[in-house]
């Protein structure tokens, strides 16, 4: 990652020290005006090289290291190139050349220690601003395409430490998914070949082989000659917002499929065409195998089963009376589906060999009151999110109205029978559609 702080960082340890750059500036000048001296005698360049050793000096390593460089300068210019004082004694005609000296490097040393304080605190602002954005921010040479910076979001996002950005070169290719990788490659392609703004979604994987939604926007500039000469990158984290979008879709599906379910087992006109339609309707979207279908005793309140389907016969039997009994055995019947995992049912029932993985109950409740239970067993996990769970309890309620229409139907049936001969029966009611056992 590059250095956002201050210059000496890219200098070896040793001349990190502002004071031993200060001194070694100004030897170099020493030097370098006297092979100047020697190679244009004609034309002094005394103090030229020995501001420029003052500026560096204050620019690298503050006040203190350019009045060092300043204050040395001054001595060795009056010990060499001073005429007629070959010592460190300085005669009064020496000022007119000496004084103007100090007081340029002054003004050099305190404009370059300024410029060094803004630049400063433009690089620390700089600094905060591309490391505390909520977003990956990247650079690559256009030569070689290999990342030159990129800034710590990326780490924190993806888990791969800032190095590994910009040593390895296949680190963008390691990242996107399988999936992905030859739409995003090509992607790249042609982003770099037509410059411009460019975005693009894809997903990606982190060190610990989670999977993320990314986009990326990349800015590409051509020069003259029509080649990239910058590019950089900007990627946000769309994770939360693609599974947002994924949900919405999702529930809009699932509430016009439960539209178009409660349609079809509304036609039931008896439970086994009630059974059957749930069977058509959920069966190959939630792999089920077998299922039941208890209703609730009006006076005792307890669970027995009106209808079943799935396995043999005889497996059909143990299975529902080991499930009701376990159910008895447990809490009260919960306001909203649940899912019990296989490992949790009765021993008595060989889930492994009827291939059942989880089990979905779901409550038949109108009004707030309990008409039964719906308990549908399946060779692989529901999904039985927040959004999931909102979907079968409708699902739960409308079949509690039908099932209520069924028990209305075989009311009226019991009353007809109770009622004489000899009554008037102008005003006939309806045939029951089915007959339930209450």
């Amino acid at each position: 990652m590059r250095s956002e702080s201050s210059p000496l960082r890219s200098l070896p340890r040793a001349l990190r020290n502002g004071n031993v750059l200060a001194v070694v500036f100004v030897v170099l000048a020493l030097f370098g005006t006297m092979i100047l001296n020697r190679a244009l005698p004609a034309q002094p360049v005394t103090f030229v090289l020995f501001f420029a050793a003052v500026a560096l000096s204050a620019w690298l390593g503050g006040l203190w290291a350019g009045l060092l460089a300043m204050v040395t300068s001054a001595l060795m210019c009056a010990y060499y190139f001073v005429p007629h004082s070959p010592s460190y004694s300085i005669v009064a005609g020496d000022l007119p050349r000496i004084v103007p000296f100090l007081i340029s490097a002054s003004l050099v040393n305190i404009v370059f220690v300024r410029l060094r304080a803004e630049t400063r605190v433009a690089d620390e602002r700089y600094y905060r601003l591309i490391h505390g954005v909520d977003a990956i921010v990247w650079e690559i040479d256009p030569r070689t395409k290999k990342f030159t910076f990129v800034n710590r979001r990326a780490e924190r996002l993806l888990g791969y430490p800032v190095w590994t950005w910009l040593t390895e070169p296949d680190i963008h290719q390691r990242i996107v998914h399988p999936d992905d990788a030859a739409r995003i490659s090509e992607f790249w392609s042609g982003s770099i070949a037509a410059a411009g703004e460019h975005t693009a979604d894809f997903r990606a994987m982190t060190v610990d082989r989670r999977v993320v939604w990314l986009r990326e926007t990349i800015y590409v500039r051509h020069d003259a000659h029509g080649r990239a000469d910058q590019i950089t990158g900007v990627v946000l984290d769309v994770t939360d917002r693609k599974n947002e979008s994924e949900t919405l879709a999702r529930v809009k599906n699932e509430f016009a499929a439960l539209s178009r379910s409660g349609t079809a087992l509304s036609a039931a006109r008896n439970l086994p065409e009630l059974t059957a339609s749930i069977q058509t309707e959920m069966g190959a979207s939630l792999s089920l195998v077998g299922g039941i279908l208890c209703l609730s005793n009006t006076l005792s309140g307890e669970l027995t089963v009106a209808e079943s389907w799935g396995f043999e016969l005889d497996q059909r039997y143990a299975l529902c009376e080991a499930y009701l009994s376990q159910l008895s055995r447990s809490s009260r019947i919960r306001p909203e589906p649940w899912i019990v995992p296989a490992l949790r049912l009765d021993h008595t029932i060989t889930a492994s060999e009827l291939s059942i993985q989880e089990v979905l109950n779901i409550p038949l409740r109108n009004d707030g009151e309990l008409q039964g239970l719906l308990v549908l067993f399946a060779s692989a996990p529901f999904d039985l999110d927040y959004t999931r769970t909102a979907y079968y309890g409708n699902l739960g309620s409308q079949i509690a109205l039908i099932v209520q229409k069924f028990v209305l139907y075989d009311d009226i049936a019991s009353a007809r029978e109770r009622i004489p001969k000899s009554a008037d029966t102008e005003s006939q009611p309806p045939e029951p559609n089915g007959s339930i056992t209450r």
